[in-house]
């Protein structure tokens, strides 16, 4: 279950070579990420989520927290 996300427009520093991707959404999960795609994959097949045209991939990574979360 998706618990909160965020969304960021990217911007390359220095000098890139090629396009690099433009934008990063964030998501705090509960569950695995496992079901969680499984169940994103069948909303789009169901035509619940639809993906513009100029949406070319997805790149995902699991990140394991190396400490307790910071709060403010």
């Amino acid at each position: 279950m998706l618990r909160r996300g965020w969304r960021y427009r990217l911007e390359p520093l220095g000098t890139a070579v090629g396009p690099g991707p433009t934008h990063l959404a964030l998501y705090e999960l509960e569950g695995t990420l496992e079901t969680l795609t499984a169940d994103l994959g069948s909303a789009m097949q169901a035509g619940v989520i639809s993906l513009p045209d100029w949406f070319t991939r997805f790149a995902s990574l699991e990140a394991i927290a190396v400490d307790e979360r910071v709060t403010g």
